[in-house]
């Protein structure tokens, strides 16, 4: 069914590009100003498709990519891509910095009670939790979520962004800390743990990529840009959780060395590593970092279009007739209309019990005036039907 419904709307190559925005602002912006324009050209010379890149964090501010929340739009997107593409639908840019790990967004509430327990055996004073941390019984189940900031008043909002970063940073300390003692007591399993140590990139990898089929993990492109120093490096500072990982105690070297090769043996997942030498501690200087771009661009320039040819031009059918161009047309309306329904009303269980009957004596009537939802909660309605 996904596969059919794919073919039905795909009139657009749509990629996501996964990054660390503090870790690829360079590439980026190469591959958004000489790269993107000339696929996007070719797809609708070639093919007759339209191509779209979604990059998440595109003119976003510092305090607004640090903002858990949005995690969850990320994912969204991606999956949307998934889901819709007429091609590739990922392109993956992981270079030296792993980026900040996650703070949860909603805990479960024996989950956080086991964690504020701990805390306090251990002696963490936890009340920055508590204050920012508030009990939803409206969660299935039921769950302590994130305060939202941004429901105050937006000047004080702005005056407070500095604030914000630090109690986020805070709290993910915090997390980290007690989450491995309670990894190592048996109380939270490893499983459950990945979102307290887990990067943006790392999840959105391992969303994309993990427990896919190998026609979705052919539709990826993944690139790793390594720095070795003939130095040694520091010990971190912090080891956010030595226990996460037995392959590894560096996430990012477990993602770069472990994750992503072990897709390329089992899915023929198509990964590109660049390793470049460093006498430097700090890393890579600006010659080696434009050589670097310079030669992803090219790179992924060829490699775009080769996955275009071979996955947009034999996914995309042509509809001649009148009553198949209709369908289509209709198609995209559903999947556009229900995408924008998101909240289970009662509505829905009256379609619902309605569809039930085995037998209808009267039509369904559904009425309302101009701009309630009509034709989206009847989109939900079909597409939930269709699954």
């Amino acid at each position: 069914m996904e596969d059919f419904q794919r073919t039905l709307v795909s009139s657009c190559v749509k990629v996501y590009l996964c990054t660390n925005p503090e870790d690829s602002v360079e590439e980026r912006r190469s591959l958004r100003e000489d790269v993107f324009p000339r696929v996007r050209d070719y797809c609708r010379c070639a093919h007759g498709l339209e191509f779209r890149v979604i990059d998440p964090y595109e003119g976003l501010e510092l305090q607004d990519v640090l903002d858990p929340r949005g995690q969850q739009v990320r994912l969204q997107l991606l999956e949307d891509c998934r889901k819709t593409s007429a091609g590739p639908f990922l392109v993956a840019l992981v270079g030296r910095q792993y980026g900040s790990t996650g703070l949860p967004v909603q805990v479960e509430v024996s989950e956080f009670q086991q964690i504020l327990q701990t805390g306090q055996q251990m002696g963490i004073d936890t009340q920055v939790l508590e204050r920012w941390y508030c009990r939803d019984e409206n969660n299935v189940p039921p769950s302590f979520c994130l305060f939202d900031h941004r429901h105050h008043d937006q000047a004080e909002v702005k005056a407070s962004k500095i604030h914000l970063q630090d109690v986020y940073q805070e709290m993910r300390i915090i997390f980290h800390t007690i989450v491995t003692r309670c990894i190592q007591e048996g109380n939270i399993t490893s499983e459950k743990a990945q979102k307290y140590f887990r990067s943006a990139l790392d999840e959105e990898l391992h969303f994309a990529l993990e427990n896919r089929s190998k026609e979705d993990i052919a539709r990826c492109l993944c690139y790793v840009y390594k720095i070795t120093r003939k130095q040694c490096r520091r010990k971190p500072l912090i080891d956010l959780n030595p226990n996460l990982k037995a392959s590894s105690d560096d996430p990012l070297s477990n993602l770069r060395d472990h994750f992503l090769p072990g897709l390329v043996t089992s899915c023929q997942l198509q990964v590109y590593t660049t390793t470049s030498v460093s006498e430097l501690h700090s890393g890579d200087t600006t010659e080696m970092r434009r050589w670097y771009t310079e030669g992803l661009c090219q790179q992924l320039y060829k490699d775009l279009l080769n996955l275009i040819n071979s996955t947009a031009a034999r996914k995309r059918h042509r509809f001649d007739d009148a009553l198949s161009q209709e369908l289509v047309q209709q198609a995209n309306l559903c999947h556009i209309y229900s995408s924008l329904y998101r909240v289970n009303c009662e509505e829905v269980q009256h379609v619902k019990a309605y569809l039930q009957q085995k037998e209808t004596e009267y039509p369904l009537v559904l009425f309302g005036g101009p701009c309630t939802g009509k034709t989206v909660l009847l989109a939900y309605c079909a597409s939930q039907v269709s699954e």
